[in-house]
């Protein structure tokens, strides 16, 4: 519509977003998607310093961490890891309550 067209046009000609709405990654072990949807944005026209991608680690792996280290100059970047991921507590279910890692595996 007329009103996004003309939101679009400002925000790429430097104006303030003030509805921002950013990307959001849930990431594992799966690196070369994230290549491919970073290598996507990095083709777009969206206002990188001043739209956030947020990438939510579900595990700490060590090659992922490495890749979406080496954004941070090229992003506005936020990351999240999960406390209780299940790469990072093998057996364990993610609670307080024993009764419920019973039988889990």
């Amino acid at each position: 519509d007329a009103d996004a067209d003309a939101a679009a046009a400002a925000v790429a000609a430097g104006a303030p977003v003030d509805r921002v709405v950013p990307f959001v990654y849930m990431v594992h072990k799966r690196l070369d998607y994230l290549e491919r949807a970073i290598d996507s944005l990095r083709r777009s026209d969206f206002p990188r310093s001043q739209v956030p991608l947020v990438i939510s680690h579900d595990g700490r792996i060590p090659e992922m961490i490495d890749y979406v280290e080496g954004l941070r100059d090229e992003f506005k970047l936020v990351q999240l890891f999960h406390p209780h991921a299940c790469y990072d507590h093998p057996g364990e279910f993610p609670a307080g309550d024993e009764s419920l890692n019973e039988g889990y595996r």
